[in-house]
């Protein structure tokens, strides 16, 4: 099953209007100060979509050859991204494209605008085996950081 698809599922069993949060269970490393402002951001703006500044360099491949991409127009996306119920189930009423990666670009193709907000370096997505031992660290530390406050 696509993302596509089982966002969509779940939007058709919500009835009432507000705001929804979807999330990537790949992301494991949030806390409920990081969720809390990305709903207020969203009450503001109708949406919100944690990104983060890119640090590597990128190259865009063009045939045979590439260039470098200038980063300071580029931002890693994240998730939870916060939208408005009835205009992400709206946009969830299109067919389905493969340039829908999160549901931002769904929204996007939808006509909606998007709000970028500040996302958290340490919302690290587990895609690689190494990545479960970078979670665990950042995940003991968020541990400790809530356990004083």
């Amino acid at each position: 099953m696509t993302r596509f698809a089982s966002v969509n599922n779940g939007l058709k069993l919500i009835k009432d209007e507000g705001l929804v949060a979807i999330h990537d269970a790949a992301r494991p490393v949030i806390n409920a100060d990081f969720i809390g402002n990305l709903f207020s951001a969203a009450f503001t703006y109708g949406s919100a979509i944690p990104s983060i500044y890119i640090n590597d360099t990128i190259r865009i491949i063009d045939g045979d050859t590439s260039h470098q991409a200038d980063r300071t127009f580029l931002r890693a996306i994240q998730t939870p991204q916060v939208y408005k119920v009835s205009e992400l189930q709206r946009a969830y009423t299109q067919p389905y494209q493969s340039i829908f990666t999160d549901d931002g670009s769904v929204m996007e193709a939808a006509g909606f605008h998007v709000h970028l907000t500040e996302g958290r370096p340490g919302n690290i997505k587990i895609t690689h085996l190494q990545d479960i031992a970078v979670a665990e660290v950042l995940m003991k530390r968020l541990t400790a950081e809530e356990r004083r406050s």
